[in-house]
């Protein structure tokens, strides 16, 4: 496993408009593929497709890594800056870093940086917690903020695709992770659009968990409102 630490963080794009959101299916038509077919060209290792995997955390990583790495070359992305406090941040990275180490996955982990998400969410810090642009938009913006840090990754390493852990949750808007990878422009990187908690996903994940022995939070990053 090859631990990466990535600290060219300064440039994020900006939070985008509705006017940006194209094409996005909706969540009865996807199902987290497994099969790359139709995968744009691009590096690929042992005849997989490189897929880029933004990870909130360990426990939520084990079943969306499990189901997409018999069609994938997977490398997992850690980017949370919403998480608070530093302890915090340090005890999830060191949780995926061990289960990466187990399974073997190459890690990439960007160094804490709270005052992009800050920035990200400024004006916005009350708003509840639910991730849609009508009923969260603090969420939106701090999912919009990881997943266009992925696309941007992605695009500059030459994966042919990326993706996020975090519709494998039932408690996230599925509709506003796929809008927010829809206005992550990834150039040649191809957004996934999986639905991880989909056919026993989530509990799968809480099964591995404990499998595992993986410190499972009580809480998302922010603290909640």
């Amino acid at each position: 496993m090859s631990d990466i630490y990535n600290t060219d963080n300064t440039n994020p794009a900006g939070v985008a408009g509705d006017a940006n959101l194209v094409g996005v299916a909706g969540d009865a038509n996807i199902v987290g593929v497994a099969n790359p077919a139709g995968v744009a060209g691009g590096v690929t290792y042992a005849g997989k497709p490189r897929l880029l995997l933004h990870c909130c955390c360990a426990p939520c990583t084990t079943a969306v890594a499990e189901r997409l790495r018999g069609g994938y070359d997977v490398t997992l992305y850690f980017d949370n800056p919403n998480i608070r406090p530093y302890d915090e941040h340090e005890r999830r990275l060191a949780e995926l870093r061990r289960y990466a180490d187990t399974l073997g996955y190459n890690l990439i982990a960007e160094a804490y940086a709270p005052a992009r998400f800050d920035t990200a969410v400024a004006g916005y810090e009350t708003t509840p917690e639910g991730g849609s642009r009508d009923s969260g938009e603090r969420c939106y913006r701090c999912m919009y903020l990881r997943i266009a840090d992925t696309a941007r990754v992605a695009r500059a390493g030459g994966y042919d695709v990326f993706d996020t852990t975090l519709s494998v949750s039932p408690h996230k808007d599925v509709a506003a992770i796929h809008r927010a990878m829809a206005d992550a422009d990834a150039g040649s990187s191809a957004a996934l659009y999986g639905v991880y908690r989909k056919g026993g996903g989530y509990a799968r994940s809480v099964a591995l968990s404990r499998e595992f022995g993986l410190y499972r939070q009580g809480y998302c990053g922010c603290r909640p409102v």
